[in-house]
């Protein structure tokens, strides 16, 4: 697959190239506002912020409450987790596994 030339700088971000958040929240929610709702339920993203000068300020950040299964509204319960990031940042990937990796081409 190849991605538009224009986007380059989106495409290649690395973590020291984005705003870092310094906490989030996440809720369980469900798929079942209606009687045809599909049952769906995980984790959604309710919000991620930094703070400046003791405020919390929101960061940009998909939050919608849209099922992903069935495009149907979710329904937020009370679970709820506050998400604080791991000084130690280090790869997720495993050492002595052999990922495949893939050159990003671009057309102009």
């Amino acid at each position: 697959m190849s991605y538009p030339l224009k986007f380059k700088g989106l495409l290649e971000k690395e973590i020291n190239d984005v705003e870092l958040f310094e906490g989030a929240w996440i809720t369980w929610a469900v798929c079942a506002c209606s009687e045809n709702a599909c049952g769906w339920e995980g984790w959604i993203l309710e919000s991620v912020y930094k703070i400046e000068e003791n405020e919390r300020v929101q960061l940009p950040a998909v939050t919608n409450q849209i099922c992903p299964i069935c495009g149907k509204n979710l329904f937020r319960t009370g679970a709820q987790v506050k998400v604080i990031p791991d000084e130690n940042q280090g790869s997720s990937l495993k050492p002595g596994i052999d990922y495949e990796v893939s050159p990003i081409d671009y057309e102009q």
